[in-house]
């Protein structure tokens, strides 16, 4: 699977994911990485959240349906 953007991921480097998890509501929840080879080629953790029916849920995160984190 890929973080979503358009570009291949989601700042158009390269994505991993690493673990997934059912809520209780049946959202699902994605854990892994992902690098933005234009800034820093560093690998970052990343969420994103799905919908029950596999869409990627825009109320996740800044409205994006996934967050990446800054180490």
């Amino acid at each position: 699977y890929s973080f979503p953007s358009g570009q291949g991921g989601i700042f158009g480097g390269s994505d991993r994911a690493e673990d997934v998890m059912i809520e209780p509501g049946g959202k699902i929840v994605v854990v892994g990485s992902t690098r933005r080879t234009d800034v820093t080629d560093v690998q970052k953790p990343a969420l994103l959240r799905l919908t029950t029916s596999g869409a990627i849920d825009t109320s996740f995160g800044e409205s994006s349906g996934f967050t990446v984190f800054q180490l």
